[in-house]
């Protein structure tokens, strides 16, 4: 956030886009924005993943599931496969849940 005020502060001193553009350090602010929004898809997904797989263990049924997350029994069945894909080839999470972290505690 802080990059993002001084360029506007620039801006605001009748700097172009253009040559702000020029100016900035490093890869550019709407590169580093649409990696972390990538990143944050990515780790959702494998959260909802990683949840679904606990309730199943839990033994709740794939209607019971969608009807906790608000998606088709078809999305729930799509995200157990990715799920269970990443924990075979080693993604995000290896299928496991930090303890330490309770509902709600954001």
């Amino acid at each position: 956030m802080r990059r993002a005020g001084r360029l506007l502060d620039l801006l605001d001193d009748e700097v172009t886009v253009a040559e702000l553009m020029r100016r900035e350090p490093g890869p550019p602010i709407v590169e580093l924005l649409s990696a972390n929004l990538a990143m944050l898809k990515d780790a959702g997904a494998t959260l909802r993943g990683v949840q679904a797989e606990a309730l199943r263990a839990e033994g709740l049924t794939m209607a019971e599931i969608a009807d906790l997350f608000g998606v088709t029994r078809q999305r729930v069945s799509s995200l157990l496969r990715a799920s269970r894909r990443r924990a075979r080839e080693g993604g995000a999470l290896d299928g496991q849940v930090d303890p330490t972290l309770g509902r709600n505690s954001y």
